[in-house]
């Protein structure tokens, strides 16, 4: 039915610019989850590369719940768009 599947993964929003050292165990998830798209032929978006450097109050309504503000819907919409057209 030509429908493609994509997988967008959303970190945990605590995760999100912390220094490199902590960042060790979600990368090894995001680089795992990510190989499982990849042997599957899944379309993967990893909001985490998204997000990276900015800042949270920006990007999320309430940085401790993890919904996203019109800003942060728009970053993630702009590039799962990017993904889909390929």
């Amino acid at each position: 039915n030509n429908i493609d599947l994509a997988m967008v993964f959303f970190p945990e929003v605590s995760t999100i610019n912390q220094k490199q050292d902590s960042k060790l165990d979600i990368k090894k998830t995001n680089k795992f989850i990510r190989s499982l798209a990849v042997e599957n032929k899944i379309k993967f978006l990893d909001t985490s590369e998204i997000f990276e450097g900015k800042d949270v109050r920006s990007t999320y309504l309430v940085p401790w719940n993890g919904h996203l503000s019109s800003h942060g819907n728009y970053l993630v919409a702009k590039s799962l768009f990017e993904i889909l057209i390929k």
